[in-house]
């Protein structure tokens, strides 16, 4: 599943100066944004590790911490809506690209596959190696 998102995330240095309640409606955006681009499609939750490639295209670039941590907004956004399980990396195999773009052009497309190499799980055994159970 591809996709595209019109905006891009704030880089973590930004983030990590919000308020607590502008983070919360940050997170709320991206849910919003995310659920928007997937249109009619609403995947079930993912019992196996998933691949996912952020490409941000953005007018500045960001350093390779900057662009992983940005990113993050993006994989809880997708937690909360089922896309993937969970962002630990016995779920989540995760890269993030970044292409120059014009500042009127910037956008984000999120790349969702399975991983390959695939560990299934069963729910319970998700939830036991996350700590939920």
């Amino acid at each position: 599943m591809i996709l595209t998102i019109p905006a891009v995330p704030p880089s973590i240095n930004k983030i990590l100066r919000m308020h607590w309640t502008d983070k919360r409606d940050l997170l709320s955006l991206w849910i919003l944004e995310i659920r928007g681009a997937m249109g009619d499609k609403v995947p079930p939750v993912p019992q196996c590790k998933m691949r996912v490639v952020v490409t941000i295209h953005n007018s500045r670039a960001y350093d390779k911490d900057n662009a992983y941590g940005a990113c993050k907004v993006i994989f809880d956004a997708m937690k909360i809506l089922g896309l993937i399980f969970d962002d630990r990396d016995q779920f989540l195999e995760a890269e993030v690209k970044q292409e120059k773009s014009t500042r009127a052009e910037r956008h984000t497309v999120i790349e969702i596959s399975k991983a390959s190499t695939i560990p299934e799980y069963s729910f319970d055994e998700a939830l036991k190696i996350i700590g939920a159970i």
